[in-house]
């Protein structure tokens, strides 16, 4: 990433795109382990 940044400006449409491309995994991983995380919330919550 931090070679797209130049002396003469940043090529943005490639920084965002390498973002875009470095988040989705953590993203899609979140979206399928999402009941397993707000089931550990509530358990942690309650008091025994």
């Amino acid at each position: 990433m931090g070679n797209l940044n130049s002396r003469w400006g940043q090529k943005w449409e490639l920084l965002m795109a390498g973002n875009l491309i470095s988040m989705l995994p953590i993203v899609i991983a979140y979206v399928f382990a999402q009941k397993y995380f707000e089931s550990g919330i509530s358990v942690g919550g309650l008091k025994s």
